[in-house]
């Protein structure tokens, strides 16, 4: 039986350079059967289409653009769709065409390679490489003799092979070459042997050399009427040097430098580097052959990592190492290299180095970056005062800020997210508002948490994931704003309500006078109430102007200056004096002259709201009110006492005695705005004093003003042996 010969199959392709279009003239059946691809159209999409690989597509475009041959392997799906892939040589062989055109025509072969390289013709005979034999050509180039050998070379019957030309058996893309080396040969008959490609049984390569000599027969014009060829099987060779070449192409256009250096020389100098070691470093090869690699280093030849790489090449070891190098230029680029030894076989003698260069200036600057940028996101992280929870694939929290655990208590790190929400709401009181259910609607809720303490907290979700569930959750304790802004409702409803009993007296009296006639004394009562009901209200809108304006100020912003506390208490003291009237003011003073730090005018309306506010809840009585100056509860502070012997106070009046608008006594007769002792605490607190009060019911107050003493004050008596001085009231 004849054995099956693999059909190659071939087509011609038309490339347009510049566009990557081309045209399929001609194409064999075999062809159009191995890959279907279209007449026309862009390569890349058209073939990949067809079934060939992408990445041999790109080779195959960029090959045919230069107009060069190549072959190389690929695999293809099977024709009978069967899901197996087929082994095939692709081999390029451009035709002629002019030189400048962008129109490039070329040869594209198939060849069938799917089984392994033989190992021999028949089962028990050796290898076929480097055999050696002979065969006769008539002048047709057919085989008329073939060496019995032919079949261990090829694969193919010797039987079934004479008679055929032998180009059946030569890659369709030597065949020319072929052709034109026996036309050389007749005229001239030194031409030396050629190489050829032959296909195997099988489909794969045999590379054998042909030596032709020309068949002289007597024939009248003597003409050569066949040829003899001795053939040498050279495949091992030629697969040898094609290595060469993929070996010393794949270091010139590696994307890493290389270089190479000599070890058998005791200063290993480099004998080789490619094209893209000169990229990085500037160094051609003809400046760097020769000389060893530490010039790359300049100066900088004491890096911590040169010790340890010189120590693994003396040893004959692979070796990594990160060093500082620097170009031809001078500039600075960090060099990841790598060492391998490369050891004689035989006599197991280390030859030489091979280094790869890699430039990691760009990678190093960009970690760096990224190492800041993660540094200060883990900064703002744990420095939010923000609450923050964030989820991960697996739908469990992974990230938790110090801020979420002071807000809630809770140690949320590793919870799933059921138990992370479960545990949440067992915060809030049952019955308060689903927070996963609102959170997934993209709301932001405010929330009002039970434990470990009352507070109202603003939770805001962002990145939802495929399932509508928040990934990050935004934790903020608003408390102190809706407790700002309901005393903000308060304190409007209330300064509404204090104005509006004075403003409703001022309109009822005055439409009283515009609608009827009274009797002058009665006018005149009225008259009075309304101008006592309009000084109300403008004291009430003068205090109200100035709590604004000393809220508006920030703590600190108050400009002070030393005050004498003496001559200002008496002249609080003579505010309240009333020609021919006895004065139920007491005053007592330290020895020497007190030196505060204050402003001398807000000191001065603190000290009057505070005496007037004594002696208007002591007036029922007509007892006394003590003014007082002695030192404070530490070296540096000063204190002044108002102490009445008036209605005093509860225990519960005291906690809100300093809210706006509260009086003690709203439904007595005593008058006021209740803001008198908010502004004296409000100013007190901005000259860096306090006020402190201690209150019995019934039995009077006593409010202590501490101020702190100035530098350059009088040092503070011994009251032990200096008692206060009772100064008598002007």
């Amino acid at each position: 039986m004849t054995a099956h010969r693999p059909t190659p199959a071939s087509c011609v392709v038309q490339l347009d350079a510049p566009s990557a279009h081309y045209e399929m003239p001609q194409a064999c059946a075999t062809w159009r059967r191995v890959l279907p691809v279209p007449p026309q159209g862009e390569l890349l999409s058209a073939w990949c289409a067809a079934g060939l690989p992408p990445l041999c597509a790109t080779r195959l475009l960029h090959v045919l653009r230069q107009g060069r041959a190549a072959v190389w392997p690929i695999e293809l799906p099977s024709p009978q769709a069967d899901g197996r892939l087929e082994g095939y040589l692709l081999s390029v062989s451009p035709l002629a065409g002019e030189a400048d055109s962008p129109q490039h025509c070329s040869i594209v072969t198939l060849v069938p390679n799917h089984t392994p390289w033989p190992t021999g013709g028949q089962p028990g005979q050796p290898a076929a490489n480097g055999l050696r034999l002979s065969l006769a050509l008539d002048g047709e180039l057919r085989l008329s003799l073939l060496d019995p050998q032919w079949t261990q070379l090829t694969g193919h019957a010797t039987e079934a092979c004479l008679g055929r030309p032998l180009t059946d058996f030569v890659h369709p893309q030597a065949q020319a070459g072929l052709t034109r080396h026996l036309g050389q040969a007749e005229q001239h008959p030194e031409v030396p042997r050629q190489r050829l490609p032959l296909l195997h049984q099988s489909g794969n390569l045999v590379w054998v050399e042909v030596d032709f000599e020309q068949q002289i027969a007597p024939t009248p014009d003597g003409r050569a009427n066949g040829w003899w060829a001795l053939l040498e099987d050279v495949s091992d060779n030629v697969r040898t040097w094609h290595l060469d070449q993929v070996r010393e192409q794949a270091l010139d256009q590696s994307n890493c430098g290389v270089v190479v250096t000599d070890a058998t020389l005791t200063h290993q100098p480099i004998v080789y580097v490619n094209p893209r070691f000169t990229e990085i470093t500037g160094y051609t090869l003809d400046e760097v052959r020769g000389r060893p690699c530490n010039f790359l280093q300049g100066e900088d030849r004491q890096q911590d990592s040169i010790a340890p790489l010189r120590e693994a090449i003396q040893r004959g070891d692979r070796a990594t190492a990160l060093l500082r190098n620097y170009r031809k230029s001078g500039e600075l680029f960090w060099n990841e290299l790598h060492i391998a030894p490369i050891v004689d076989e035989r006599s197991g003698i280390l030859t030489h180095h091979v280094g790869i260069v890699n430039d990691v200036t760009e990678t190093r600057h960009l970690l760096a970056q990224v190492s800041k940028q993660a540094e200060q996101l883990q900064s703002l992280h744990h420095d939010n005062p923000n609450g923050l929870i964030a989820f991960d694939e697996a739908g469990q929290v992974h990230l938790v800020n110090e801020a979420f655990v002071g807000l809630t208590g809770l140690k949320a790190q590793g919870l799933g997210r059921a138990a992370f929400w479960s545990a949440l709401q067992a915060m809030a009181d049952p019955g308060h508002e689903d927070l996963q259910q609102g959170l997934s609607q993209g709301q932001t809720l405010q929330w009002q948490i039970k434990r470990p303490k009352e507070r109202v907290v603003e939770v805001r979700g962002s990145q939802l994931n495929a399932a509508g569930a928040p990934d990050l959750l935004v934790f903020r304790d608003v408390s102190a704003e809706v407790q700002l802004y309901r005393m903000q409702r308060q304190f409007l409803a209330t300064a509404a309500h204090e104005m509006r009993a004075p403003m409703g007296s001022i309109r009822g009296f005055s439409e009283l006078m515009l609608t009827r006639q009274f009797p002058p004394e009665v006018q005149r009562d009225l008259l009075e109430r309304i101008h006592r009901q309009s000084g109300r209200l403008s004291d009430l809108l003068n205090d109200l102007l100035n709590l604004a304006r000393i809220e508006s100020q920030a703590p600190g912003s108050l400009p002070l200056e030393p005050v004498e506390l003496q001559p200002l208490l008496h002249e609080v003291v003579r505010s309240f004096e009333r020609p021919g009237a006895d004065s139920r003011l007491s005053l007592s003073l330290a020895p020497a002259a007190v030196w505060v730090q204050a402003q001398r005018a807000k000191l001065e309306q603190v000290l009057v709201n505070l005496v007037s506010n004594a002696l208007k809840y002591s007036s029922a009585r007509g007892l006394p009110v003590h003014i007082g100056l002695q030192p404070g509860h530490d070296p540096q502070h000063w204190s002044v006492n108002i102490s009445d012997q008036g209605v005093g106070m509860s225990a519960q009046t005291l906690e809100r005695l300093f809210t706006k608008f509260f009086r003690v006594d709203p439904n007595g007769d005593i008058e006021g705005t209740g803001l008198g002792l908010c502004i004296a605490k409000e100013l007190t607190e901005r000259m860096g004093g306090s006020i402190q009060v201690s209150s019995q019911l019934g039995q009077g107050s006593v409010f202590t003003v501490n101020l702190l003493q100035t530098p350059s004050g009088t040092a503070r008596p011994d009251t032990a042996t200096a008692p206060a001085r009772e100064a008598p009231c002007p």
